[in-house]
């Protein structure tokens, strides 16, 4: 790192829990990834603010959740973490209140526990609360957008409540790209605990039959083309088991990509890039990746 990184490294070791040059296929659920010079784990909304005030002006600077959708080459900069760290939430009648970085199967329990119907369909959603906000993750016909009632983020520097409408829900996006979400309200109906854990078993055994749970991945990679399944289309095309290096397009769902053991970040975007050339040339469609992915800067 520069004088000026270890500078900033300096003053977020006394804000938080704070680490320099980080091996990000530790972290990433693909197990893929580079260095970051430094990662940070703030564990309270006044920890985040004194983290962004620290880093403002003197370097570049992403916030991260359980690495369950992003593929990250490296990063020159600080990368905020919400996770673990970040994860507290409660229940107050029929909402649940849960900081960006809980994990969404979390609240779904909680919402079983609690006799709280509506997230049935989530609860096999790895990842972070504030992710699937971002994204507007969603499965079996039900997104995020039919549970949460509002969003508390920082956008340009200040603090702001969005209600539902504000949240700018669409298929796989919301209004929140470039904000830090910091906590979510969902609000819920009452139900019958065993009604809600049946329907919570069916979907995730669903999931596990139909989907290479057992291997590294970022779950779907590329978004459905309107109303068709990403996966079908590159199924009809005999991609599944391509594979490049350590990447390969799952067996059992053509819209994953697997880790099968040394896979690089590389090898993942070149299956990506062949996919949507492909489709491209031969269909004239334009794939769109679901996961995000962000390329190495030079320092």
């Amino acid at each position: 790192m520069n004088k000026l990184l270890n500078g900033v490294y300096r003053k977020l070791l006394r804000i938080c829990t704070t680490h320099k040059d980080v091996d990000l296929s530790k972290l990433s659920h693909i197990k893929v990834g580079g260095r970051a010079d430094i990662v940070v784990y703030p564990t309270c909304i006044g920890d985040v603010i004194k983290v962004l005030d620290a880093i403002k002006g003197k370097t570049d600077y992403i916030v991260l959740g359980n690495l369950t959708n992003v593929l990250i080459e490296a990063y020159h900069g600080v990368i905020i973490v919400l996770s673990n760290n970040f994860a507290g939430v409660r229940v107050v009648g029929n909402t649940i209140v849960a900081n960006s970085g809980c994990p969404l199967s979390k609240v779904c329990s909680i919402a079983c526990e609690n006799a709280l119907s509506g997230m049935q369909a989530l609860c096999g959603i790895p990842g972070t609360v504030g992710g699937a906000v971002a994204m507007n993750a969603g499965a079996h016909g039900t997104d995020m957008s039919n549970v949460v009632s509002s969003v508390l983020a920082i956008t340009n520097g200040k603090v702001r409540h969005y209600n539902n409408k504000q949240c700018g829900f669409a298929y796989r996006s919301s209004a929140f790209g470039e904000s830090i979400i910091l906590c979510v309200e969902f609000t819920l109906v009452p139900g019958i605990v065993d009604t809600i854990k049946s329907k919570m078993f069916e979907y995730l055994q669903t999931r596990k039959l139909t989907q290479p749970l057992d291997m590294p991945s970022l779950g779907c990679t590329f978004k459905n083309v309107g109303q068709v399944s990403a996966g079908k289309l590159i199924d009809n095309e005999a991609f599944k088991g391509y594979q490049v290096g350590g990447a390969k397009v799952s067996d059992k769902h053509a819209n994953f990509i697997v880790n099968t053991g040394n896979a690089t970040f590389e090898d993942v975007t070149s299956i990506i890039d062949k996919i949507v050339k492909h489709m491209h040339d031969k269909y004239d469609i334009d794939m769109q990746t679901e996961i995000k992915i962000i390329k190495e800067k030079s320092k």
